[in-house]
């Protein structure tokens, strides 16, 4: 890291306590190095960011949202939309899959838009609680990164309508 970056870096940990952006204090410095480098490590930027992160957790009332959300329709939404964890890679890195092709209509007679949208929060939440820290330690290094297999099979021009997705 550069001087001018980690001044950024370091500006952004500053930016973070003194306006109170993580009062559950889940960012550790590799994750306000995520937000520099998703910026550029333009602070003005970095800082819109950070606010905007903090104000999403909390009109989506993310810290209660694994407690809280019951999604009882899961085993139907898995018919349509079938997606899990398989393992790691060679570097320690989740593997996530995920069947894109499989949506159609069916989905949405199961569940809504909305409700998939805080099942999807739960299921990120629950990877950087507990599945990135696992990665972590069984491969005795941090990992910050997924990889994800999007199968499309069965998607085709014809079949693709912006009203499924």
């Amino acid at each position: 890291m550069s001087k001018e970056q980690e001044q950024c870096f370091l500006e952004a940990r500053a930016f973070i306590a003194k306006n109170n952006l993580d009062p559950v204090r889940k960012l550790d410095d590799y994750d306000v190095l995520r937000f520099c480098r998703a910026r550029k490590f333009d602070l003005p930027l970095v800082q819109v960011m950070l606010e905007n992160y903090a104000k999403w957790r909390v009109d989506f009332k993310v810290e209660n949202i694994e407690r809280t959300m019951e999604f009882p329709e899961l085993p139907e939404v898995l018919k349509c939309f079938n997606f899990a964890y398989h393992g790691v890679d060679k570097e320690g890195c989740p593997i996530h899959i995920e069947c894109s092709g499989m949506i159609t209509q069916a989905l949405w007679r199961v569940t809504t838009v909305e409700r998939m949208h805080r099942y999807m929060v739960v299921h990120h939440e629950n990877q950087m609680n507990f599945r990135f820290p696992a990665a972590c330690e069984a491969a005795g290094k941090r990992v910050e990164t997924q990889i994800i297999i999007n199968d499309l099979a069965g998607i085709t021009m014809s079949t693709a309508d912006r009203n499924v997705y």
